[in-house]
């Protein structure tokens, strides 16, 4: 755009501003950022993800707790049963 004049010295650059008035021209839209949008569906991927795992966790307990009750059940019938003595 020609608004900056770089001047390049044997140790360091000089920067100056050649033309002010072209700053003006820079387009001041808004555009949506390219960060937000990361940031943003990267929270869409944890939600679904944190879904997912308590969705999981639900079916672990489910299992869990038929285990025990057929564990629970077993145990019941074998009390039930009388105990031989060894002659």
């Amino acid at each position: 755009m020609g608004i900056v004049d770089v001047i390049e010295g044997a140790y360091e650059n000089h920067f100056f501003i050649k033309d002010h008035l072209k700053i003006e021209e820079i387009p001041k839209d808004k555009k949506e950022d390219k960060l937000e949008d990361a940031l943003k569906k990267f929270k869409d991927s944890r939600k679904d993800f944190s879904k997912e795992i308590e969705s999981f966790q639900v079916k672990q307990a489910k299992k869990q707790q038929a285990l025990f009750a057929e564990l629970e059940e077993k145990l019941k019938k074998g009390s039930d049963k009388p105990k031989s003595t060894p002659e």
